[in-house]
């Protein structure tokens, strides 16, 4: 009895990771527009400035979207902070909140 009083409090509920929609919904940015430092913390590599790369919308951590989308298909949450991934937000965001697949930050195109 102990001990299950103990794993409840103590053991996070395993969650799902984010479906593929919910994955395509998150922000793509190009790697000169992250904030937070520019080495994908999945591989330890350096996001190149001209890579495409998949950034977190609660912390604004960047990655590289496959080692992004392979993290977060098992987990919830963001691999450097555990800054916990708002699905409502994701669902059926197509083009709009969430980010919908389309690179922010490309300044340089005329308009």
């Amino acid at each position: 009895m102990l001990l299950s009083v103990f794993l409840a409090l103590f053991l996070p509920c395993a969650e799902k990771g984010l479906s593929a929609e919910e994955l395509e919904n998150l922000p793509k940015v190009a790697g000169k527009e992250l904030t937070m430092g520019d080495e994908c913390a999945v591989c330890l590599d350096e996001i190149e400035p001209e890579q495409i790369a998949r950034r977190i919308p609660v912390c604004n951590h960047g990655f590289h979207i496959d080692c992004a989308d392979k993290w977060l298909s098992k987990h919830p949450f963001c691999p450097v902070c555990r800054g916990k991934i708002d699905r409502q937000s994701l669902i059926g965001s197509a083009g709009g909140g969430g980010g919908g697949g389309e690179v922010e930050g490309d300044d340089d195109s005329p308009v």
